[in-house]
């Protein structure tokens, strides 16, 4: 159809809204990296290794990751069971390392084990079975394969005397193996080694061959593939190892090129294993930056060995989640799920160190909280998280970088503008798009103002930071302006006796 370019009658059109409304990021939620015991998954519903999934519960984190008591062998089994067991929060990220296809993951194969069908039962095979490796053969003519889904299925139970998870075969009704007498057999299979992982993994980086990432680079996949702003970066167990923990920090100051987040870090407390010694060895293996959290020792429930990282991670997520999702309140003397601190061998694997308890007051812990080390006391109100300053303190004392929630707020600020204007980025560069992004900015910082969660911002597009050469360029600079409330870490009153009161003796009124 035809249209005029001369106009006569009424017509009518639109402008783009000047106010945006705000992509608020996410705050706390962490990206956790280790190993899982995936071999307890089917194979055709397991996740890639490498990959980032999100959980929101306990019960989908097991689904697609398995679950074991065994925290040194399966290190997100921890996060699993402390965030969503110990304080029923998320979600949470994982990326398992432990590939069960690559051989370096392996024990050795094992050949002609073995078993016997008692009632149609072999109970309890190795826990690290790989199940999609057995061949069950018969043990009399080794030439006769049983099937499964014919002959047999297998599918993991929990023992209850040691609540460990093993795999278990059950004969089925008119297949081969009998039901009612036994059957020995040979069985041929490969099991997971989940120590095999070493900081190497736990590193990772980018395949150019391939294009994909492992390990901590993974989480460089987590916002194209979920959009999620990770607020935090974990590994259990690893991050006492000072190389784990140097990359997690950097790898927190820039993700994707745009977000930034922190990270929690542990100081050995199998080597610490006395509060005088802790400071020492942060410094001395450089748990200085300032978007890292130095923690020590570690906590225990009843016979559970927790990393304090991880109940912090937990804690915080529970601080963020009751104050609207805005990451303004340090998880400092909130309350813990734990019930000792414990130093040594971890989850008592090593004979020759086992994990001690030790007790502190709140004394060193304030001689820790000034040495830019965070911990747990035995208070006022049960056990408590105590800290708030980063591990750059007493070095750094900007209060964005020492503040664990002023860090957090800034990061929380910056990712929240970047996911908000990313909409705007190749619009022409005039003053309705300028006026755009400060009243958009403005409105969003006021909301923070009026809520308590700021106390004062503003946002300025000035002459003298945006020069002619930047401008043609195609650079244009807004100034953010803002104060974030800081924690009232020390409150003190004076007390003074007032002799004027001595006048109430003889019914006299003080002035």
């Amino acid at each position: 159809m035809a249209v005029s370019t001369y106009r006569h009658g009424t017509t009518w059109r639109e402008v783009p809204t000047s106010i945006v409304a705000p992509v608020v990021a996410d705050a706390g939620v962490p990206f956790i990296v280790g190993s899982a015991p995936v071999q307890q998954i089917n194979s055709a519903v397991r996740p890639k290794p490498n990959s980032p999934r999100v959980y929101f519960s306990y019960e989908d984190a097991v689904r697609e990751l398995g679950y074991s008591d065994d925290w040194r062998s399966f290190t997100l089994c921890q996060a699993i069971y402390t965030y969503f067991a110990l304080f029923n929060v998320g979600p949470i990220i994982c990326s398992y390392i432990n590939d069960t296809d690559n051989p370096l993951f392996h024990q050795p194969p094992k050949v002609d084990d073995p078993f016997t069908f008692r009632s149609g039962r072999v109970l309890y095979m190795d826990k690290n079975i790989i199940p999609e490796t057995l061949i069950v053969k018969d043990a009399v003519d080794d030439t006769i394969i049983y099937v499964e889904g014919t002959d047999y299925v297998g599918a993991w139970q929990q023992e209850p005397t040691d609540r460990v998870y093993r795999y278990t075969l059950t004969a089925i009704p008119g297949g081969a193996i009998s039901t009612t007498t036994d059957v020995p057999v040979l069985c041929d299979f490969t099991q997971m080694q989940p120590r095999a992982v070493t900081k190497a993994d736990i590193i990772g980086g980018f395949d150019p061959a391939t294009g994909n990432t492992t390990g901590i680079e993974v989480v460089e996949d987590v916002f194209p593939m979920h959009r999620i702003v990770p607020g935090l970066l974990l590994a259990p167990f690893w991050s006492q190892d000072p190389e784990v923990a140097a990359v997690l920090a950097a790898k927190a100051d820039e993700i994707n090129g745009c977000f930034r987040c922190i990270t929690f870090t542990d100081i050995d407390s199998n080597v610490v294993r006395n509060v005088m010694d802790a400071s020492g060895w942060k410094d001395l293996n450089n748990y200085v930056d300032e978007r890292q959290t130095a923690l020590w020792p570690r906590v225990g429930m009843d016979q559970r060995d927790i990393w304090l990282s991880v109940e912090y991670g937990a804690r915080m997520l529970l601080t963020n989640r009751d104050n609207n999702n805005v990451p303004v309140e340090t998880p400092s003397n909130k309350t813990l799920r734990m019930n000792k601190t414990l130093v040594g061998g971890f989850q008592g694997n090593d004979p020759a160190n086992p994990a001690v308890e030790v007790v502190f007051s709140e004394a060193y812990g304030d001689m820790l909280n000034g040495q830019g080390i965070c911990t747990a006391i035995n208070w006022v109100g049960g056990w408590k998280a105590w800290g708030s300053n980063m591990a750059c303190y007493p070095n750094i004392t900007d209060p964005k970088d020492r503040w664990m929630p002023l860090r957090n707020m800034t990061d929380w600020l910056g990712n929240t503008l970047v996911l908000t204007f990313f909409q705007k980025v190749d619009k022409p560069g005039n003053r309705r798009l300028i006026d755009s992004i400060i009243d958009t900015t403005n409105l969003y910082l006021n909301g923070l103002v009026a809520d308590g969660n700021c106390l004062g911002a503003r946002v300025e597009f000035r002459h003298d930071e945006n020069p002619d050469t930047a401008l043609i360029d195609g650079h244009y600079v807004f100034h953010v302006y803002e104060a974030f409330p800081i924690p009232a870490e020390w409150i003190e009153f004076i007390l003074e006796f007032d002799i004027s009161y001595l006048s109430t003796l003889f019914g006299e009124e003080v002035a």
